[in-house]
């Protein structure tokens, strides 16, 4: 025996915000009875209803609604560290120094491929954009081919989403190879050019993840204490 309700908040002709949603259910196991409550929350979707057009229509209230969904989680699950903790610190001067420099490298590198993905998503230029479109079959199994070949080179770091390799990186359990994040972000262009279906969040992340391993590289610490120290000369010569 089972009974109960819930509260939906309508954000779309399809699509409801269920704040809150309330069951019991009676369980009996031989001669043993159990009396259950179940408190739940979520988003509900009219499956059939989200043609096409409807994604078209609404796909900023659907992410809205994913949004909303992730906060509720949040509220009720608490934190999440996706890519696990770093033990890395830095003093507030010198810490907003190294912010600005791996902001601006990441913004470049970001910068350029998702510009790249823009171009290639309106269709590959010559022979190469022909022969996409003419034996897309053929052309997929040639960036998988090119695939194959960026992890053989990378050492087999490059396979899969990152996500290994960003928490390895982040938590500093595993020194990668320091051409790990340029191999990833080769291969993402490649996925996505190939035409086949698949993520660019985590992909994303790990590449962001290898450049910034390769900026520690750079010890940039030690650039950062002979800049400060360099500043009383530098004012005096002004």
């Amino acid at each position: 025996m089972t009974a109960g309700g819930g509260f939906d908040l309508k954000i779309a002709d399809h699509v409801s915000l269920r704040l809150g949603q309330g069951e019991y259910f009676m369980t009996r196991f031989g001669s043993y009875t159990q009396n259950n409550l179940r408190i739940s929350t979520g988003i509900v979707f009219a499956i059939e209803e989200m043609s096409r057009s409807f994604e078209e229509r609404t796909s900023g209230t659907i992410i809205t609604a994913v949004i909303v969904a992730g906060a509720v989680t949040l509220a009720f699950m608490g934190d999440y560290t996706y890519f696990g903790h770093t033990s890395a610190s830095f003093g507030f001067g010198e810490g907003w120094i190294a912010v600005g420099v791996c902001g601006v490298a990441g913004g470049l590198a970001g910068g350029i491929f998702s510009q790249l993905l823009v171009l290639s998503s309106r269709g590959l230029p010559g022979r190469l954009g022909a022969f996409a479109r003419e034996r897309p079959v053929a052309f997929g199994a040639a960036c998988g081919l090119l695939l194959a070949v960026i992890g053989l080179a990378s050492g087999g770091t490059t396979y899969g989403t990152g996500y290994h390799e960003a928490r390895k990186i982040v938590e500093s359990t595993e020194a990668l190879p320091a051409t790990y994040g340029m191999f990833k972000w080769l291969a993402s262009l490649v996925s996505y050019i190939s035409g086949i279906p698949g993520g660019l969040f985590s992909p994303s992340l790990a590449v962001g993840a290898g450049l910034g391993a390769n900026l520690a590289r750079l010890e940039l610490r030690v650039i950062i204490d002979e800049v400060l120290n360099r500043l009383p000369d530098m004012e005096q010569a002004g």
